[in-house]
């Protein structure tokens, strides 16, 4: 089974923000340490009782935004996010 986590990525007063991630079950992750610096969005989030996850923006294309991801628990990969409509 495939889930999906929702990421509000919002541009107020001159920053960016993330709102919390929601994965597929309604579990919200609060976004924390969002830093916007070289033409990049980093943020972290802690899943409960798991690892720490922060995402890096690598380039976006129309609606398409490839991002590298990395876990405290020393995984890592790539995760590509696709815009859809919705307000945070």
């Amino acid at each position: 089974m495939k889930t999906y986590d929702t990421y509000a990525i919002v541009w107020i007063n001159g920053n960016y923000q993330i709102y919390d991630g929601i994965n597929a079950d309604a579990t919200s992750y609060t976004a924390t340490d969002v830093k916007w610096s070289n033409g990049s969005l980093t943020w972290t989030y802690s899943t409960p009782g798991g690892p720490e996850i922060t995402f890096t923006t690598v380039t976006l294309s129309g609606d398409t935004l490839l991002t590298k991801w990395s876990s405290t628990d020393g995984t890592s990969g790539n995760k590509t996010l696709t815009r859809v409509q919705g307000t945070p």
